[in-house]
């Protein structure tokens, strides 16, 4: 029997995305799905087993567009303004697909789960951005930072929980580059530090 022609998995991912922004992910359904493109429901089961491997697709799709979206805004020489850059795209991209992005990042059953590589992906230009800033020691404890930052900030805001009044916008550019600067600051510091105290020995001893 042939499958309907109109159709492809880039389609049907397509339009679950666009439902999905639209009514949330309890109001999608492969019966609903399958009537927004003009087929049978079975018809989808070509391309996805049940609705967990879809929105697993979903999820994977995001997260590919948010990598994409991070790796653009990597440009420049200055690392501090490249990481700027990265955290105010992953913001925007949040901002723009609430729903797919706190999908995504939410507490998901394992199948529904991107696959690692696809969060490898996503980590990996970020944590190069922060070696150039503080080594690479230090590279992953910063990434996990700004990130937790970003993602609860994200977070608060598409769920409207900023309600106080001022500059949302300015908030967040001065949360990142404080965490930043604080971070470089910290460097600093301890690279001074040793020789501080070879100097005091130093005086100590004669």
């Amino acid at each position: 029997m042939p499958y309907p022609s109109q159709i492809s998995r880039e389609t049907v991912l397509e339009k679950a995305l666009d439902l999905l922004e639209i009514g949330g992910v309890e109001n999608l359904s492969l019966n609903k799905l399958a009537a927004e493109l003009g087929v049978k429901a079975p018809s989808l089961y070509r391309y996805f087993n049940s609705k967990a491997e879809l929105l697993k697709a979903i999820n994977m799709a995001t997260v590919e567009s948010l990598v994409e979206t991070m790796r653009s805004a990597a440009v420049g020489e200055d690392p501090v303004e490249t990481a700027q850059a990265m955290t105010r795209a992953y913001r925007e991209f949040a901002k723009k697909h609430p729903a797919s992005y706190s999908l995504a990042f939410g507490t998901l059953p394992e199948e529904m789960q991107p696959d690692h590589m696809y969060m490898e992906a996503l980590a990996l230009p970020l944590q190069a951005v922060m070696s150039k800033i503080v080594g690479h020691e230090d590279s992953l404890p910063m990434l996990r930072g700004v990130w937790a930052l970003v993602h609860g900030f994200v977070m608060l805001e598409i769920s409207e929980q900023f309600r106080r009044g001022g500059s949302v916008d300015e908030a967040f550019e001065k949360a990142v580059r404080s965490y930043i600067h604080g971070w470089k600051q910290g460097r600093a510091d301890g690279a001074a530090r040793p020789r501080s105290h070879q100097n005091s020995a130093s005086r100590r001893s004669g």
